[in-house]
């Protein structure tokens, strides 16, 4: 399942500043989530085609 929110930065410069905090909170669990998974998908795919670390 996938969604598109569309937000401008005067729409979040509106946010109460506790609304704006929670905001910042789940979007930064969102994005360090999905480096993670790209930094396990990369050590995955190093290791099937037997590339070494530099």
């Amino acid at each position: 399942m996938s969604w598109v929110l569309d937000l401008r930065i005067a729409d979040i410069d509106g946010f109460s500043d506790s609304c704006r905090a929670r905001f910042s909170e789940a979007f930064l669990r969102v994005m360090a989530d999905r480096l993670s998974m790209l930094g396990g998908r990369l050590v995955s795919l190093m290791q099937e085609k037997n590339v070494g670390l530099v």
